[in-house]
């Protein structure tokens, strides 16, 4: 603390802190001692200065007598001594207590100015009663033992009297003045104790509100603790989560390069003279390197997005071709079901938008091939509706609604987790990595929009995006793209009628 700090300053703020509290309370003690007694002593002194001088030059008397002018020098100058004294011993007395000490000496004080007033008034003996006050505020047993010392001190004085003054003696007066001063000072005690309990509950108050302090301290710094132990761990965390992106961008880019010439061989082979064994092998082993490639490109995906390293590439995208090609590139793995897959778009749909195309294609692929993968029997259906229209931008809403056997309730928020699917048998009945519906939340937070479930045990799902696009006019030599074909497939218009405001394309399985 700087030294220039008063105390007035210390006391001005309220503080728990052991350190503080004890150089206050120094500070405190040296001014109790050292100030503030030596100048109520001194008050105290110069108040009987006053009553004997009020006293003495009543009447005819002009001039104060010369044993006024010793009392008043003798008073004076003892309070200036006493001053001194508490002033220079204060803290070098060691185990005598110098205040103490003093006001014994200030009884013996106080009986020669009771001697020089009671001339007038046998009451001024009450006076003496200001020392018992005096030690209220100390505490009970100090007050109570004050108040049998001042009453023995003036029982003492009345003895002296009785042989230095007989005619002065009055012992009836005298032992009524000192049993009237007993009481009244054994009633000054009880308040001191009243005042000393209350000083304890302080006390006791300070003492718990600072072990209080003290404990929340403790917690403060293990928190503070355990906050760096977590702040360093989540940077691990992520340097750690960092590598693993780095790793499996590197190992999946390097994959694909084989996976693409187990590919090429497969296909030269299908090409060639076989036996139908022989064919079945190779159709096998094409469709497992197909598998495997599409989920090399799920883990590269998702490394790059994990990474902050897949950025989008907007350019004008037909949505209505898109979406009809989306559902052709997943009619082929719906071969082998019995399921109707069908797109419906909303006739209000601009020619183009601004958008990433392949990025978008890939969400409703994975949303369509999710649907196709949990969904035995019955359709799969993909509708693109307008939520909000512009003349610059519109919000779309992409809706896959399939039959399939659902999601329960309690699954429902863990679906786009990285690597999970509903239960644990559906990896073995269903196949898949779990990576598909990860990948498409995480692509459409980068693209600003929002993706929502709603699903039924046993009655099927529904999964919509919202994105926001901003519209892209149609160069005039441009037609309208016909609806794509595969070769592999046959389609069939499912509403034969020309006014209808929706265009339906089906593939029956």
């Amino acid at each position: 603390m700087n030294r220039s700090t008063t105390a007035a300053d210390l006391d001005a703020s309220f503080t728990l802190d052991a350190a503080v509290l004890v150089q206050r309370k120094a500070v405190s003690a040296r001014r109790l001692y050292t100030l503030q007694i030596p100048i109520v002593r001194a008050v105290g002194f110069a108040v009987l200065c006053g009553i004997a001088a009020v006293q003495d030059l009543r009447g005819d008397a002009l001039f104060p007598q010369p044993e006024l002018l010793w009392l008043v020098l003798g008073n004076l100058s003892y309070a200036a001594l006493a001053a001194l004294l508490l002033r220079l011993g204060h803290g070098r007395s060691g185990r005598v207590d110098l205040s103490l000490l003093l006001f014994h000496l200030d009884l013996l004080v106080w009986l020669v100015n009771l001697h020089h007033l009671e001339q007038g008034s046998l009451f001024f003996a009450y006076f003496l009663l200001m020392r018992v006050v005096d030690q209220v505020g100390v505490g009970f047993r100090r007050a109570l033992y004050f108040s049998h010392l001042v009453t023995a001190a003036y029982l003492g004085y009345s003895v002296w009297m009785s042989f230095y003054d007989p005619a002065q003696s009055f012992w009836l007066d005298r032992l009524g003045i000192a049993t009237t001063m007993y009481l009244l000072g054994l009633y000054l005690a009880v308040t001191g104790l009243v005042t000393e309990r209350l000083r304890n509950r302080t006390r006791q108050a300070v003492r718990t509100a600072r072990a209080l302090v003290e404990s929340l301290a403790q917690k403060a710094n293990a928190l503070e603790a355990q906050a760096a132990e977590l702040e360093h761990a989540r940077h691990q965390a992520e340097q750690a989560s960092f590598a693993k992106s780095q790793f499996l961008a590197v190992t999946s880019h390097e994959l694909r390069t084989p996976m693409n010439g187990i590919l090429g061989a497969s296909e030269l082979l299908m090409a060639s003279p076989l036996t139908p064994m022989q064919q079945r092998y190779v159709q096998v082993a094409h469709r497992s390197a197909t598998a495997m490639l599409a989920l090399i490109d799920d883990v590269l995906d998702l490394s790059r997005i994990e990474a902050g390293k897949l950025t989008l590439n907007l350019t004008s995208v037909d949505l209505r071709a898109l979406a009809t090609e989306a559902v052709d590139l997943v009619a082929v793995t719906s071969r082998d079901k019995p399921i109707t897959l069908s797109c419906e778009l909303a006739p209000q749909l601009p020619p183009r938008v601004l958008a990433d195309p392949p990025r978008l294609r890939q969400m409703l692929v994975n949303l369509l091939h999710n649907a196709v993968k949990f969904t035995d029997r019955g359709s799969v259906r993909l509708e693109v509706s307008i939520l909000e229209d512009t003349q610059s931008a519109l919000r779309l809403r992409f809706s896959v609604i399939d039959t399939g056997i659902g999601i329960a309730d309690d699954k429902i928020d863990s679906i786009f987790g990285a690597f999970t699917q509903v239960d644990g048998s559906s990896t073995r009945r269903h196949g898949g990595s779990g990576l598909g519906l990860a990948i498409v939340k995480e692509l459409v937070d980068l693209m600003g929009g929002q993706v929502h479930v709603e699903s039924r045990l046993g009655a099927g799902s529904r999964f919509w995006i919202d994105l926001q696009f901003e519209k892209v006019a149609e160069p005039a030599t441009n037609p309208e793209p016909a609806p794509p074909t595969m070769a592999t497939c046959r389609y069939r218009s499912s509403s034969p009628k020309t006014t209808s405001s929706t265009r339906w394309w089906s593939k029956k399985c």
